[in-house]
């Protein structure tokens, strides 16, 4: 009888391929569930980080609008505001460039030693949750279908993180935007196996 060792029922890693869409999607996914389990924020932030790269490249190399441009144009005006012209003459693409260039620098850390062996990093600056926000719009900008686990850090997302009146989630405990991270957290597997079920049906 073949065992766990037998080479017949091991596969062939040779003939797995995998598209570039295909890495993203399985990255946000993983990313997603892990997040909901609360594991290690370091982890969960570079896997993230991975699939945001690989999804602004796809946008730029088929010369998709972003998404987020409208995002990034409001909060470009608002720097504009509180700050003098001559501190800062960006515009939207610099602004972009600038921004996305800050917001995998954590990631960079975790990733590389030969230049800042010496740095700290402050979990609390990582932003995790509103880099896996972007591509996950990014993703569906390009045409892509959500996955549950998109669907369910979306609709957490909003929750955790209200700008409309609809955006709120009550729970017994109270309104998900005030509870601790772990409650929250809790929250988002329970959003999660919702959208796993209706997946199914």
């Amino acid at each position: 009888m073949p065992t766990s060792r037998d080479h017949r029922s091991i596969p062939n890693m040779a003939d797995v391929h995998i598209t570039k869409q295909a890495a993203a999607q399985r990255q946000i996914d993983a990313a997603v569930r892990i997040l909901f389990a609360e594991e290690d924020p370091l982890a969960v932030h570079t896997v993230v980080d991975a699939a945001h790269h690989i999804l602004v490249d796809l946008a730029n190399k088929n010369e998709k609008q972003p998404v987020l441009d409208d995002a990034y144009s409001d909060a470009l005006k608002q720097l504009h505001k509180h700050l003098p012209d001559k501190t800062l003459r960006w515009n939207l693409q610099e602004f972009k460039t600038w921004y996305r260039g800050e917001s995998h620098r954590p990631a960079n850390f975790l990733k590389h030693a030969d230049r800042d062996a010496a740095k700290t990093l402050n979990p609390a600056t990582l932003e995790t949750d509103h880099l896996l926000l972007e591509a996950c719009a990014i993703y569906m900008e390009l045409g892509f279908k959500p996955t549950p686990e998109m669907n369910a850090f979306g609709r957490w997302h909003l929750a955790v993180y209200p700008h409309e009146e609809q955006d709120p989630i009550e729970t017994a405990a109270g309104f998900v935007h005030c509870l601790n991270r772990t409650d929250q957290l809790q929250c988002g597997v329970f959003l999660l196996n919702q959208c796993m079920e209706r997946n199914q049906d």
